[in-house]
């Protein structure tokens, strides 16, 4: 690590950069269903995978040993609840590098990215999301039209009070800085 690298932490921190934050939480962690855990179906997900399920897990993107979950599609997308969530088919054995580098990415993308894109693993991969695979974003918007306006409402109102108090902690570090800069002066 460079000492040039503590840069990033000489700024100032806004509350409203945090807005996928709140999205996380008023549409993937409040809306997702979660699977329930059932050993049989991990057990025969993971043997599509190639994965031994009594044994250690491997990344199923580079074969490296697995310590996390990866998210295969993301929660949340362009602001707003994806249908994918914490069920059986959105989560793969992941390594930590690749779960970082990958973020966001399209899994197929960042397979080819990092020249991963086997045949065999991709066609592993897509078995094990189709057999699984239950989206529902589609029944939120049929049967909840209401209930999704009213969240994003309440967000966006959230987000509104988020630059609020930005402006008031703007305030607060020039008080501060000023208070600062009188102190200095004295002292000399």
């Amino acid at each position: 690590m460079k000492k040039e690298t503590i840069k990033r932490h000489f700024r100032n921190y806004k509350i409203s950069g945090r807005k996928s934050t709140i999205s996380h939480a008023f549409f993937a962690s409040a809306l997702s269903i979660p699977d329930a855990y059932n050993d049989g179906d991990i057990n025969k997900s993971l043997k599509i995978l190639g994965q031994n399920p009594s044994a250690d897990l491997t990344c199923a993107y580079c074969d490296a040993p697995a310590n996390t979950w990866d998210h295969i599609f993301a929660l949340v997308e362009n602001g707003n609840f994806s249908g994918n969530g914490h069920q059986l088919f959105n989560l793969i054995p992941c390594c930590n590098f690749c779960n970082s580098k990958k973020g966001n990415l399209d899994w197929k993308d960042y397979l080819r990215d990092y020249n991963l894109d086997s045949a065999e693993r991709l066609k592993r991969i897509d078995r094990y999301i189709t057999t699984n695979s239950n989206n529902a974003l589609d029944d939120i918007k049929k049967y909840c039209k209401k209930e999704i306006k009213e969240l994003d409402k309440i967000k966006n109102q959230i987000f509104e009070l988020m630059k609020a108090a930005d402006g008031i902690a703007e305030v607060v570090r020039k008080k501060l800085k000023a208070k600062m800069h009188k102190s200095i002066k004295a002292d000399k």
